[in-house]
C-alpha cells in the first residue's frame, strides 16, 4: 500500500508542476518559501488506508490509489468524504469507516468484484453513521438521491467510468446555465419528476445521457443525477 501512496504523491507532484491544476482551482500553501502537498497519510497498514487531501483531489486519487493497487491484483471499497477543513478529524474518521462499511455491504450484496468508490459531501454536523445520513439527508418521496458506490473498471450503469462522464456535461451546464441547473438540483431533491420534465420542457433542456436515465430520471426509485451535480465544485473537469 506504501508503494501506491508514494505513486499518488509523486502523481500530485507532477500535477501541481505541469500546472494541470491552476491557483483559481487549488493554491498551495507556502511557509519560507516551500511549497506543501495538500496531500497527508492518516493510517497506511496492511489493506487499510486513509489519507486527508485537498477535498477537489479526494475522488480524483482515490481512484488514481485504487487504480495503482489493482495492478497488484488488490481490489478495494473506498469511502470519500468531503467536508469542512474544521470539523473534528475523528468523526470524520468514523463517517468515512462506515461509508466504506456500506461500500463493502453493497459489494457483496450484488457480487461485485471490481473495485469500488463512494462519496459523501457533507454541509453540516453529522454524529451519525453514513446509512443514517443519507436516509435522512439524500432522501426524499421514497427516492434516494445518492446513486453510489460506483464500479471502477466497470461498465455497467454504475461504473465511475459512466459517472464522470455524466459530471462532464453537467460542467457545461454549469458554465453555461448555472442558474438553471440550480433549479434542476432543487426539482430532483423534491423527487417529482413530472415537475423536472416540465421544467426541462420548458427551458428547452436535455439531461445528460446516463443509461436511459435521461428518458426516466428515477429507476428503482433512485437517480445518478443529484450526486452528478453535487460534486461538480469537487471534481473538476481537468481531472475527469
Amino acid at each position: 500500500m506504501e508503494v501506491s501512496f508514494k505513486y499518488i504523491i509523486n502523481e500530485t507532484i507532477e500535477m501541481f508542476k505541469k500546472d494541470k491544476l491552476p491557483d483559481t482551482i487549488i493554491r498551495l500553501n507556502e511557509d519560507n518559501g516551500k511549497k506543501y502537498l495538500p496531500l497527508r497519510p492518516v493510517i497506511i497498514g496492511g489493506d487499510d488506508v486513509t489519507f486527508i487531501s485537498n477535498g477537489i483531489l479526494g475522488l480524483y486519487l482515490t481512484e488514481r490509489f485504487i487504480k495503482h493497487a489493482e495492478e497488484r491484483l488488490i481490489t478495494f471499497s473506498a469511502g470519500v468524504v468531503i467536508i469542512k477543513t474544521k470539523y473534528p478529524i475523528s468523526r470524520t474518521y468514523e463517517l468515512v469507516e462506515s461509508l466504506t462499511r456500506r461500500c463493502k455491504r453493497i459489494r457483496r450484496k450484488k457480487d461485485i468484484n471490481n473495485s469500488a468508490i463512494d462519496f459523501l459531501i457533507v454541509t453540516q454536523s453529522v454524529s451519525e453513521d453514513a446509512d443514517t445520513y443519507i436516509n435522512r439527508v439524500k432522501t426524499s418521496m421514497d427516492k434516494t438521491l445518492h446513486f453510489g458506490p460506483y464500479w471502477i473498471g466497470s461498465d455497467d450503469e454504475r461504473s465511475l467510468k459512466a459517472f464522470k462522464e455524466c459530471v462532464k456535461n453537467f460542467h457545461d451546464w454549469n458554465r453555461k446555465r448555472r442558474t438553471k441547473l440550480m433549479e434542476l438540483r432543487r426539482l430532483i431533491l423534491r423527487g417529482n419528476e413530472e415537475d423536472i420534465g416540465i421544467f426541462l420542457t420548458f427551458n428547452g433542456l436535455k439531461l445528460p445521457i446516463y443509461r436511459d436515465y435521461e428518458i426516466n430520471i428515477f429507476r428503482n426509485n433512485t437517480t445518478p443525477y443529484f450526486d452528478a451535480i453535487d460534486v461538480l465544485d469537487f471534481y473538476p473537469e481537468e481531472l475527469l
